[in-house]
């Protein structure tokens, strides 16, 4: 492998580990609730959950005393306290202290909210603290990714991902989420229009034909109602030709910023406050802020019963002086101060469809997202503009837009693989216009976007100056009303010609550029100054033969006669070209209408809001052990009850001196800690000491209970281990026995091989000394061979009955020791002090166990001991028998040698004949010999006698 491809092959690797580390989130924050989806390389696209396994989290936060909380916790604050309770927050995002959003939104809540005179923006006022809308919002955008990060399970960093806004937010509202998201660690890729981010999750479930179709999506949620026609279609993708995938197009929309559930509450609200004032003769419940907080509540809950049913019953405990009230509410009711808010609604549907150019037929359905579709007066007045067969209720209205906007933070996120899509969204503010005067005092303006130009794009504009100049960017509103959006200094024009350029005696043009991005967010992305620059001269082949062949250079640059020294940079060359080009300038925003957070009041809030994090951790941690020790005291009192009045003594664990202590101890720190809300002024570390102390009493009666089913389970044991044992010595009583009875049998065959043997030598010792003597060893062989195995037999048995009665004696003594526990241990009571526990038997069996062990393998090295030596004495004596046959065949050597010579010396003559005879007879005797033994011994005895 070359190093090129393992170059090539290092960076695919770290590639590929970027790509696995890879994550991104979506929020949709909305006004009343936000949702999450998340996308990591294990988690596809899911809907997060939160602590409470909730698929949507509460926009609201109350701060008291430095203390957050969030979700649900601080939904139970809003009615102890509404001013330190925040809730509809995106209604103030970007806001000014006389906008109109802001005036509803202090009509309903009770919370003070002041100017914020540096940014010309607002502050809302807590306690001691003040905090901006961001920060606030910020907190809940941190929440969001805290749960994100606890589903993923802490594997891969989650700090990016797109934020979703309505679609009538202007350049502050977008900058101002930014600013939040920043605040809480998460970089945001996009700023997502509501109703695209539900089109978008529309298209990809669904296939679509080349031909578009039209859809209007109409989202009413809690702040605010947005109407958009959309068309989709299927087209070839751009990469793949041969692959079609949807392509979503934003064609109109109308919008009201104030129109929503909300305002629906609202309305129902002072309709109770007005029943109220009528049954209890109280007017001014609307200077109460609990009150009203307490009403609001439980109106919204009865606005959803409403969607469903003609009447309902709203119930107040002790809301005024104590006294509890019911007010009954119809549905005739609501609609009824609901008119106003029906008659937008029907402005609002009625002008969108008089704007559009497409005729409703061609409108496919009208697909519902938001809570507030469900109210039945809504959806009537979307039947009467489009029919009650178009109205699409098959699409998720809480979670469209959630989803949607996960999967294109996972497209534009450029680390997940997924299906192409294609959208195209225009812009949604008031128009956009510039203006800027030149040095002569003139004031030239101009439009940039009109309201609904697309997205990502870009215009130029073209002017002379050589001074610095402001350039504004305004929304032009209706009664030709203008709001700066920013005004930026374009600057240092001079000094940028004067250090590249070539002096020239006219006005430079300058060049700006405007975007529009897909967030629909306008700033300048280019600013640059046209210019000559002069270059190093690049010499001619002809400049270049000249000097090789050292010429007089008749060819001169003229381009440097033509400018003066005193018109050229500084550093310009001495002999060079002159190229055009731009040179970038220098820009910089000087003003907003609404100034979005400058760095250092960023890192402020960073610094707070880590501070209260740690806070927040803490104070969770201590909560979830309060919990624990709260849980522990009413176990422990109910045990303590349960040992109080059980009677029987078997069961009983505690004696009555403990229970009466323990139960006084429970019931002192109950009191201390809980009721008299002491808990929250103690230590982390002093909580956890009180933990262990509650712990050792709740585990008390536990633990003796347990003691008591060790006992019985390891006397169990113990008689079974001692049967056992029992029936092994047994068995070794009976092979000792058997073994007894074998090795007598054999003594009394051996005797009568011995008996037979010695008659033969008494009756007939002729025919014993003329056996052949080949035949004596095996004789003496088999009786050698008896001896040995007689005295192994006779170790083992001495053995076994070792063995067993040593372990006899064991279980003797395991026996009466267990006796004598057990007969102590009836004598106490299951709190005192046992005489034996299941350790101890657990011990004892362990330790009668061992000796077993032990002594079996004593005998096992006595066994092979004795092995040894019997083996050894086998092979002496094999050794013995040998040497005695070497000593016999030496014999009859001898004798054959004699014979020989005895036959010569009685006839000289004839000696070779009897030689042959000799030869023969000694043939016919081997002949004859391995057919039968007799006639081998009676041949050998005539060759004696010859």
């Amino acid at each position: 492998m070359t190093k090129i491809t393992l170059i090539i092959t290092f960076f695919f690797f770290l590639f590929n580990v970027t790509f696995i580390k890879a994550s991104v989130l979506a929020i949709d924050y909305g006004s009343e609730w936000y949702k999450v989806s998340l996308i990591t390389p294990k988690i596809p696209l899911e809907l997060v959950l939160n602590e409470e396994s909730q698929r949507k989290t509460r926009s609201i936060i109350s701060i008291v005393d430095n203390v957050r909380m969030f979700n649900n916790d601080a939904v139970s604050k809003f009615t102890k306290t509404p001013q330190q309770t925040f809730d509809y927050l995106k209604l103030l995002v970007g806001k000014k202290i006389n906008d109109e959003e802001v005036e509803f939104y202090r009509s309903i809540f009770n919370i003070e909210i002041i100017e914020d005179k540096i940014r010309n923006s607002i502050l809302i006022k807590s306690d001691d603290e003040t905090y901006t809308v961001e920060e606030l919002i910020s907190y809940q955008l941190s929440k969001a990714k805290l749960i994100a990060e606890n589903m993923s399970g802490k594997l891969y960093p989650i700090d990016k991902g797109i934020i979703t806004v309505p679609r009538f937010f202007n350049q502050y509202e977008r900058l101002s989420m930014v600013n939040a998201a920043e605040i809480a660690g998460i970089k945001v890729l996009s700023v997502l229009n509501e109703d695209t981010a539900a089109a978008i999750n529309f298209a990809m479930t669904r296939n679509f034909e080349s031909q578009p179709k039209y859809y209007v999506f109409f989202d009413m949620g809690a702040g605010s109602t947005t109407i958009t026609l959309f068309s989709i279609k299927s087209v070839y993708n751009s990469n793949e030709k041969s692959k079609k995938s949807p392509e979503v197009e934003v064609i109109d929309f109308n919008f009201d910023k104030t129109l929503g559930g909300l305002a629906f509450d609202r309305e129902l609200q002072l309709l109770v406050v007005d029943k109220i004032k009528k049954s209890t003769k109280v007017n001014d419940i609307e200077k109460d802020a609990r009150i009203m907080a307490k009403i609001l509540v439980k109106v919204r809950k009865a606005k959803e019963i409403l969607s469903a049913n003609t009447e309902t019953i709203i119930y107040f405990d002790s809301l005024i002086n104590d006294q509890d009230i019911n007010i009954k509410v119809t549905r005739e009711d609501f609609e009824k101060v609901s008119e106003n808010l029906i008659k937008r609604t029907d402005e609002i549907v009625t002008k969108f469809f008089k704007n559009i150019k497409i005729p409703k037929d061609f409108i496919d359905s009208i697909i519902l997202v938001g809570g507030s579709t469900r109210i039945p007066m809504i959806q009537n007045i979307l039947k009467k503009h489009i029919g009650e067969n178009k109205l699409a209720n098959y699409v998720n209205s809480d979670e469209a837009i959630v989803m949607g906007s996960g999967f294109e933070a996972a497209s534009i996120s450029r680390e997940f693989k997924v299906r192409s899509l294609t959208f195209k969204d225009i812009h949604s503010s008031y128009s956009i216009s510039y203006e800027y005067k030149l040095s002569d005092g003139k004031l030239v303006s101009g439009k940039l976007f009109s309201e609904k130009d697309p997205l990502t794009k870009e215009i130029t504009i073209n002017l002379k100056t050589s001074h610095d100049f402001d350039v504004s960017l305004n929304y032009n509103k209706p009664n030709n009303e203008k709001q700066l959006i920013f005004k930026a200094r374009i600057s240092k024009i001079k000094e940028t010609i004067d250090s590249y350029a070539i002096k020239e005696h006219k006005e430079p043009k300058i060049s700006l550029k405007f975007s529009l991005a897909n967030s629909d967010i306008v700033f300048i992305s280019e600013s640059n100054v046209k210019a000559k620059i002069p270059i190093n001269h690049r010499e001619s082949l002809l400049e270049k033969f000249l000097k090789l062949i050292n010429k007089p250079h008749w060819y001169k640059n003229r381009i440097v006669d033509k400018y003066k020294p005193e018109d050229l940079p500084v550093n310009a060359p001495k002999n060079f070209d002159v190229i055009k080009r731009y040179l970038p300038l220098n820009q910089m925003i000087n003003k907003y209408d609404i100034y979005p957070l400058t760095g250092t009041v960023k890192k402020a809030a960073i610094d707070r809001k880590k501070a209260m994090d740690e806070k927040d951790n803490d104070r969770i941690e201590i909560e979830i052990i309060k919990n624990d020790l709260e849980s522990l005291i009413y176990k422990g009192r109910e045990i303590l009850n349960e040992q109080k009045e059980n009677k029987n003594k078997e069961t009983t664990m505690l004696s009555d001196i403990e229970i009466k202590t323990y139960n006084e101890q429970l019931s002192n720190l109950f009191e201390n800690l809980f009721e008299e809300n002491q808990v929250t002024k103690i230590g982390l570390n002093e909580i956890k000491e009180m933990i262990s102390d509650v712990k050792k009493i709740v585990d008390l009666a536990k633990e003796r209970r347990n003691e008591i089913n060790e006992r019985e389970n390891g006397i169990k044991q113990f008689k079974k281990f001692i049967k056992e044992t029992r029936a092994f010595y047994e068995t070794m009583d009976n092979i000792a026995s058997n073994n007894e009875e074998s090795i007598g049998n054999k003594n009394t065959n051996n005797k009568k091989d011995n008996e037979i043997i010695t008659e033969v030598g008494l009756d007939d010792e002729e025919e014993v000394n003329s056996i052949n003597l080949e035949d004596v060893p095996e004789v003496e062989n088999v009786i050698n061979k008896d001896e040995p195995i007689i005295l192994e037999q006779t170790s083992e048995k001495v053995l076994e009955k070792m063995i067993s009665e040593k372990i006899k004696k064991l279980c003797i003594d395991a026996e009466d020791w267990l006796k004598s526990v057990t007969e102590k241990q009836k004598l106490l009571n299951n709190w005192d002090t046992p005489a034996v526990t299941g350790k101890d038997i657990e011990n004892k069996i362990l330790e009668i166990y061992s000796i077993i062990t032990q002594t079996l393998d004593e005998v096992k090295n006595k066994e092979n001991d004795a092995t040894a030596d019997a083996t050894k004495k086998e092979e002496n004596t094999q050794v013995e028998s040998q040497a005695d046959n070497d000593k016999i065949e030496k014999s009859q050597s001898d004798d054959n040698v004699r014979i020989e010579s005895s036959n010569g010396n009685n006839d000289i003559t004839d000696k070779s004949n009897l030689k042959d005879e000799t030869l023969e007879s000694n043939n016919e005797s081997q002949n004859t010999k391995s057919k039968n033994e007799p006639e081998n011994k009676n041949n050998n005895i005539k060759n004696d006698e010859l």
